[in-house]
């Protein structure tokens, strides 16, 4: 396996291989569309549960792989959000995640090369390294230990909404808003702390 994915560097851009290596993968007669480059496409709930199963699959789960790569791979949306043409598109061509299908959607992945499903295991744990290493105000704990949510992103979703009601509104945000919104909530607190000392 190392050897495949030293010859497939090439396909990466940058120390953290940003680019992903499969823009679509094939499953029969199924056209699966990935995240995008840096997993740019992924929202809140979709990387909630991408590592529920990448955590899973470390823990031995023969089945949880696949689900991963269900997470991340999906057939094309019909919406206009979702075609590349669209003035309405919204930059991922991906049908909208639903968590109670990835199991079935997991299937299609039976048939796809398992050596292609390593590149894209080795492409998604940069890339979250990559994100960890971008966010350490989120991620790591006092000492430098690495946070790991013991419930997932669930909870967090929660923290943000200002409203019980918002918390599915959250989830489909992209990463990355999430992850600013983090970021930006963490200086307030510290800016806040900072000024109440100087009372």
């Amino acid at each position: 396996m190392a050897h495949l994915l030293l010859g497939l560097n090439f396909l990466f851009v940058g120390p953290f291989r940003i680019k992903q290596p499969f823009e679509v993968v094939w499953s029969g007669l199924s056209r699966l569309h990935g995240p995008g480059d840096g997993l740019n496409a992924l929202s809140g709930e979709e990387f909630h549960f991408a590592e529920l199963f990448y955590n899973r699959h470390l823990d031995g789960d023969p089945s949880a792989l696949n689900c991963l790569m269900a997470c991340l791979y999906r057939q094309a949306g019909s919406n206009p959000e979702h075609k590349p043409n669209s003035p309405d598109f919204c930059g991922d061509q991906r049908r909208p995640f639903n968590r109670a299908t990835v199991e079935l959607d997991a299937l299609k992945f039976e048939s796809v090369d398992h050596k292609r499903k390593g590149v894209i295991l080795w492409w998604y744990q940069v890339n979250v390294h990559r994100i960890v290493e971008q966010n350490p105000g989120v991620f790591t704990k006092k000492g430098g230990e690495k946070a790991q949510p013991s419930l997932g992103w669930l909870p967090v979703f929660r923290a943000l909404a200002k409203d019980p009601l918002q918390v599915d509104q959250i989830s489909k945000m992209k990463l990355s808003r999430i992850l600013y919104e983090l970021n930006a909530s963490r200086q307030e607190a510290i800016s806040l702390k900072s000024k109440l000392k100087k009372r």
